[in-house]
């Protein structure tokens, strides 16, 4: 955590904000790469640790085959009931099932982190992150991060190396809480941890069905970072995720933030 600030009454005054939350993926760091080719080189690299660990040869193209299927029905049943079950389950239950092996929660750990260190290579901190992050902080603003990840060392290594975990006051993981954004769960730790009304709070994200709607169902400002985030900007129906403020870049957001009440929205 970076040393306290202490805000003056003309920042109190001037901003809407006690807290900022931020996404991690795609908001602070962004992907470089063709996600699809990274994932099949990442479960390849499982393949020989995983084969040391049980002394027993694996077949690569039939674990490749096994491990992608599981992850992607993974995938599918978190975006319906929002629930985290871990990687670390899902390689843990697919090893018992399929080798008929109990493994230690090290070994598990040991094939996840080949996989993660091959997908962590891909992701490049914002050049706007630091400065950013370093001048809502002068500004006073208490700052957090929610991120949906499946595996806590991850989110922990990607912190460490991008220098970014003294910023933020808490960091709230979906594989520790359980649920992923926008389950009113993982927002209301950041209520409770920070002891303000979900008004003093406004979240930043890239993703409109994870960080926009699960902080107005918060009761949470809004901001979405559009500039790589999907569905395009050009989603407008009666039905859509509608933010209160959008900006391209993370430069626009301490003025965005300051000005709030006079900004035009969406």
């Amino acid at each position: 955590m970076l040393e306290s600030h202490e805000t003056s009454d003309e920042e109190i005054q001037m901003s809407k904000f006690k807290v900022v939350l931020f996404d991690l993926g795609n908001t602070l760091v962004l992907f470089k790469g063709d996600w699809d080719k990274v994932l099949d080189e990442a479960i390849c690299r499982m393949v020989p640790v995983l084969s040391n660990i049980l002394k027993k040869e694996i077949l690569e193209k039939e674990f490749h085959s096994t491990y992608k299927r599981a992850l992607s029905q993974y995938y599918m049943n978190r975006d319906i009931d929002y629930t985290e079950l871990t990687t670390h389950k899902l390689l843990n239950n697919l090893i018992i099932a399929r080798f008929h092996a109990l493994l230690s929660n090290e070994d598990v750990g040991l094939v996840l982190d080949e996989f993660y260190s091959h997908t962590r290579s891909h992701w490049e901190l914002d050049e706007e992150t630091l400065p950013i992050l370093q001048k809502l902080h002068s500004q006073g603003y208490r700052l957090g991060l929610i991120s949906n990840a499946a595996y806590t060392p991850d989110v922990t290594v990607q912190l460490v190396n991008f220098k970014l975990s003294s910023f933020f006051d808490q960091t709230l993981i979906s594989a520790d809480i359980g649920y992923r954004k926008p389950h009113r769960t993982i927002f209301q730790k950041a209520i409770d941890f920070f002891g303000h009304n979900p008004h003093d709070f406004v979240m930043i994200g890239d993703t409109l069905s994870a960080d926009i709607l699960g902080a107005r169902k918060a009761g949470m400002s809004n901001v979405w970072i559009n500039r790589w985030a999907s569905p395009p900007p050009t989603q407008c129906r009666d039905d859509a995720i509608i933010p209160d403020r959008k900006i391209s870049s993370l430069s626009e957001l301490p003025d965005l933030l300051m000005s709030w009440d006079k900004a035009e929205q969406p």
